[in-house]
């Protein structure tokens, strides 16, 4: 496919749900995950890179009951999840309000003077998006880089989410 997103979105109306990179490739916008979808993504050994600018503060956002799977069956020494720093000083490489499990591979959040960074953000909910799935990282393995904060367990900010959950497991 000629882009990332293009293979994301015929992974999500196909029954096989793997993406296997073949090149690096530099997002240009958020990479989005939708509700109810499952994704394999395997670095193979490639990064995917995004650099942070005023508009679009995460490089993948995984949306409420979405499940995204990142591992690496290539060089997982070279495998990553990248996102650097660009003329907004607030984001995080994964804004995550469903399921992320990272099996190998790199989260990477790089940047000189961010204010409010991480590699992963886990949300209960989107500050005032109703939604009841609880919300969890699980790291089986690979590793988390950040110049800031690698993971961040946000809390909700109404009252009817209170019994909404947010989780890393590690």
């Amino acid at each position: 496919y000629a882009t990332l997103e293009e293979a994301f979105a015929v992974a999500m109306e196909k029954d096989r749900k793997d993406v296997v990179l073949v090149k690096n490739v530099e997002l240009e916008n958020t990479l989005t995950v939708n509700a109810g979808e499952q994704i394999v993504l395997d670095l193979n050994g490639k990064v995917v890179s995004g650099t942070c600018n005023a508009g679009q503060s995460h490089m993948i956002m995984v949306k409420n009951t979405a499940d995204l799977t990142v591992k690496d069956s290539g060089d997982p020494s070279t495998g990553k999840l990248t996102y650097a720093q660009g003329t907004s000083n607030t984001g995080w490489a994964i804004d995550l309000e469903g399921k992320l499990t990272l099996e190998s591979g790199t989260i990477e959040l790089t940047g000189d003077s961010w204010s409010i960074g991480y590699a992963v953000d886990v949300r209960p909910n989107s500050w005032g998006s109703e939604y009841t799935e609880g919300t969890t990282f699980t790291m089986n393995g690979g590793k988390l880089v950040s110049s800031d904060g690698a993971v961040r367990v946000a809390s909700s900010s109404a009252d009817t989410h209170e019994n909404v959950s947010a989780s890393f497991v590690m």
